[in-house]
């Protein structure tokens, strides 16, 4: 890797102790172009990590090069912001419809596992609902004045229907509903829609004292962030650090509530076919 690659790297383990900020601090030393710094920082959704790591470790940074970084953090913090609001009214239109949808991928992530929602960008909310909700939850989204920006044919047997957007506050705003985790060509067989998870959802609030959401269980969890990074980050598109950062921030709060005994099972039986 290159030397703003390594630092990006080292930023995503999440090691706030000693050793760990001074491996950061050893990352940054050969770097000295942090145009390009703050560029691939932001292509791989990292901006917010790396302005905590300047932070926590004291690294000398040009100002005018923090002032663009900070306005970049608190962009993501306040888009956030606005995507929390609205995926509360959501879920509360879903419940109204006796719908039950499951957040997931950073919408869920994003709460979840990092110290603060600002510290994970994200492009859109993902839901995953079973195969006869989908539509439906698609047309309550519809009702919210979301509007379908693609045609159906590009999404035909796809994991999710076309994407619904509109704009809040000023913010481009984007909703999936999926009813597999996986395109069923690309899929892994038995696993990715609701009635294949491995394990019960967990039960998370968008903001305290908020809604109350659900999401994947652990083992659902890690299986989905590790076969996304697969997936994504390979033949469908660009690899980003900041699934390398998801997989440590996870593994850091939920590591011994994994059944790793099923997950073991799970990972044998997709080799084998």
């Amino acid at each position: 890797m290159d030397k703003v690659s390594i630092l990006l790297a080292t930023i995503a383990c999440l090691d706030d102790t000693k050793a760990g900020l001074a491996r950061i601090i050893q990352a940054a030393v050969p770097v000295s172009d942090w145009d390009a710094v703050l560029k691939e920082a932001e292509k791989q959704r990292m901006s917010p990590l790396l302005y905590r790591a300047i932070k926590l470790t004291g690294l000398e940074v040009d100002l005018e090069k923090m002032r663009q970084l900070k306005a970049l953090t608190l962009r993501h913090r306040l888009v956030n912001q606005v995507r929390g609001k609205v995926l509360e009214e959501i879920l509360s239109a879903a419940r109204s419809e006796n719908l039950s949808p499951l957040v997931v991928k950073g919408a869920a992530l994003c709460w979840l596992i990092y110290d603060e929602p600002a510290l994970r960008p994200m492009v859109d909310i993902d839901l995953l609902t079973s195969e006869d909700q989908q539509l439906p939850m698609q047309q309550v989204l519809l009702t919210m004045g979301f509007t379908e920006a693609h045609p159906d044919e590009i999404f035909s047997g796809h994991r999710h229907l076309p994407p619904l957007s509109k704009e809040v506050d000023g913010f481009h705003l984007s909703v999936e509903v999926h009813h597999s985790l996986y395109t069923p060509t690309h899929g892994q067989g038995h696993w990715g829609t609701v009635s294949e998870l491995l394990g019960k959802p967990v039960e998370f609030t968008i903001s305290p004292g908020g809604i109350l959401a659900h999401t994947l269980g652990p083992e659902d969890t890690l299986l989905q962030l590790c076969m996304h990074m697969n997936e994504m980050g390979g033949e469908f598109g660009s690899f980003r650090m900041l699934w390398v950062a998801d997989i440590h921030a996870f593994l850091s709060r939920y590591e011994n509530k994994v059944d790793w005994v099923t997950l073991k099972v799970t990972a044998q039986a997709d080799w084998q076919k």
